[in-house]
C-alpha cells in the first residue's frame, strides 16, 4: 500500500489514524514550553511523562528516554513509506548531527558568536564523519553520496555569506571537498543571486540554487535554502537503487 496514495477509503482511514497515532506521540507547543523551563532532569521526566511518554520514569535519562520514542516513529514511518531510502537519509543524517555536536558540545557550548557560524562549525563536523565513513564502506553510492553532500555544505556556506553580507569573508577557508570545483562557489558569492541558476546550470545544484534565488531578500530564506539542501539529497537518493544501512 501507497503511503502517499492510499487505494481505497479504508487504506486512508488507516493511514490517517496511524499518522495522528505517531502526531499524539510528540509533544505540543506548551509542553515543550514546559519543557524548556524545567528546573531539573528529574523535572523534565515528571513533564514527559505528562505527554505520551508513558515509558519515562525519574530513574531514566530523559535524552534516552526521548531517543527511543523518535526511534519508534522512525521505524513507524519507514513502514509507512513505500520509498524507504529517503526516510533512512533523514535518520543517518540526524544521527551524524547529534553525534557532532556531541564532539564538539564541550568546544561549543556558552561560545560567544553568530549562531550561523556555531551551526556552520557542525555541518563540518558531520560532513567529516560522513566522509570518513563513506571511505571505509567504499562503495560508489556512498562516495557519490558524499560528493554531493559536500557540494550542498559548500553551496549553504556560500548562500549563507551572501544571506548574511559576509560573501568576501574567508569563505575559501570554509569549503569542503565536493564533486564541484571550490572556484564554483566563490564566483557564485560575488555575483548577483539571480545569476546563481546559470552558474550552476547542469549540476545538481541547479534547481536548489534557483529557489534559494527566488526567496533571497525574503523572510523564511534561511529555511528555504535548508529545505533546498534537504530536497536535493534526497532527490538523488530516490534516484539510486538502494541504501544499504548495514
Amino acid at each position: 500500500m501507497d503511503w502517499m496514495h492510499p487505494a481505497t477509503d479504508t487504506d486512508y482511514a488507516h493511514l490517517s489514524g496511524r499518522i495522528r497515532a505517531m502526531e499524539a506521540r510528540m509533544p505540543g507547543l506548551a509542553a515543550l514550553e514546559r519543557l524548556a523551563d524545567a528546573p531539573s532532569p528529574a523535572a523534565v521526566c515528571r513533564l514527559l511523562a505528562e505527554t505520551d511518554y508513558r515509558q519515562v520514569s525519574e530513574a531514566e535519562e530523559p535524552a534516552g528516554v526521548v531517543e527511543a520514542v523518535l526511534l519508534g516513529v522512525y521505524r513507524e514511518v519507514r513502514s509507512l513509506s513505500p520509498h524507504p531510502a529517503p526516510v533512512d537519509l533523514v535518520a543517518l543524517g540526524r544521527w551524524l548531527g547529534a553525534e557532532a555536536a556531541r564532539a564538539r558540545q564541550g568546544e561549543l557550548a556558552g561560545q560567544p558568536g553568530n549562531p550561523h557560524e556555531l551551526d556552520e562549525q557542525l555541518h563540518h563536523e558531520r560532513f567529516g564523519r560522513m566522509r570518513r565513513a563513506a571511505a571505509e564502506i567504499g562503495t560508489e553510492f556512498f562516495e557519490e553520496l558524499v560528493g554531493r553532500w559536500g557540494d550542498l555544505v559548500n553551496f549553504e556556506a556560500m548562500a549563507r555569506a551572501k544571506l548574511l553580507g559576509q560573501a568576501g569573508q574567508s569563505l575559501a577557508r570554509r569549503l569542503v571537498p565536493g564533486q564541484q570545483e571550490p572556484e564554483l562557489f566563490l564566483r557564485a558569492a560575488g555575483e548577483p543571486w539571480e545569476q546563481l541558476p546559470r552558474l550552476f546550470a547542469g549540476t545538481p545544484l541547479e534547481r536548489g540554487s534557483a529557489r534559494v534565488a527566488e526567496e533571497a531578500g525574503r523572510e523564511g530564506a534561511m529555511p528555504t535554502l535548508g529545505k533546498a539542501m534537504d530536497d536535493a539529497l534526497i532527490a538523488f537518493v530516490r534516484g539510486a537503487r538502494r541504501l544499504a544501512m548495514g
